[in-house]
């Protein structure tokens, strides 16, 4: 099956869980509420299980941190770019400025990113290995500190005492310890297939397995009544520069490197991942634009349908 094939069927695949949780929201066995409770069931569990159980068993390369620095370089661009457009062609107050770069810059590698290459790589060690020490240092440390600190000075709640978390704890939240554990697993060569070790290997990948599934639930808990009228002008902006100058950006700079095409394929799938849920959960807790936030966090990953399969064509 080709890569435009597979990205396809992964989009399908995707709505369709969407469907199904939307369904049990219409049954009362899920509700908006639990968002954030799925949400850390997958940052605070199934995504470090996933993340060391892959990477431990993965080859790290040199051009796997050059994919990443790319795509740190492309999300850099879109956060000035985002923050020029926000403040004087949008014309939006600090607290929405906020929530509009977050949304145009980083994208969902910890949710759609990982549960994408999943499904389109047909669970490939190797393959989920790359795309997670790619997706983690070009787009998860970034987010995870440059991304909460625009939101921390963005929103109302910036300056109340203690809601600023060190650098250290976040630096050292579940995930960033999985993966730099899982590098260092493998770059000592430490077995995974002896008696024991394979055993605990062999639950985590069935753990991780859930993600797909979860990664729906989240996206299909946050979909909610919003005034799309008011934020057309945001949204069309926003996703320009998410799905389009992004991934292009990416294809670009790619095309001059030397990272071999394979590397190139995945590099640039997370690229053009819509954005990531963080944005809403940065804007909830600092007091910035929520509704905003959820706006082009959404409208993100329903036009994903129609982008993701583009941009693995360019690939």
């Amino acid at each position: 099956m080709s890569l435009v094939a597979s990205v396809a069927s992964f989009v399908v695949i995707f709505l369709l869980m969407i469907g199904l949780v939307l369904w049990l929201r219409f049954r009362g066995v899920l509700n908006p509420a639990q968002g954030p409770v799925v949400s850390r069931v997958i940052t605070e569990g199934l995504l470090p299980a996933m993340i060391f159980c892959y990477v431990a068993r993965a080859r790290e390369e040199p051009s796997y941190l050059a994919a990443a620095a790319v795509i740190a370089v492309a999300e850099a661009i879109a956060c000035g770019a985002s923050a020029a457009i926000g403040r004087y062609l949008l014309r939006m107050e600090r607290r929405s400025l906020g929530s509009f770069v977050l949304a145009s810059s980083f994208g969902s590698t910890s949710l759609i990113g990982n549960a994408m290459l999943e499904v389109v790589f047909h669970g490939k060690t190797a393959v989920l290995g790359m795309g997670m020490v790619i997706g983690q240092f070009g787009v998860g440390v970034p987010n995870n500190t440059i991304g909460l600190w625009i939101g921390m000075i963005s929103g109302d709640r910036a300056a109340t005492p203690g809601a600023r978390p060190s650098g250290l704890s976040i630096l050292w939240s579940p995930v960033v310890i999985a993966l730099l554990a899982g590098v260092g697993w493998s770059l000592l060569g430490i077995p995974s297939t002896t008696p024991g070790i394979a055993t605990v290997f062999g639950a985590l990948t069935l753990v991780a397995a859930a993600l797909p599934f979860l990664a729906a639930v989240v996206t299909g808990l946050s979909l909610a009544p919003l005034d799309w009228r008011r934020l057309a002008p945001a949204i069309l902006c926003s996703q320009a520069l998410m799905l389009l100058a992004k991934p292009l950006l990416v294809w670009w700079v790619l095309s001059l490197t030397g990272i071999r095409t394979f590397d190139q394929e995945v590099t640039l799938l997370l690229a053009a991942l819509p954005a990531s849920p963080l944005a809403v959960a940065f804007a909830s807790r600092f007091g910035g634009d929520a509704e905003l936030a959820t706006g082009l966090v959404v409208s993100s990953a329903l036009l994903s349908v129609a982008t993701l399969p583009l941009v693995s064509w360019l690939s």
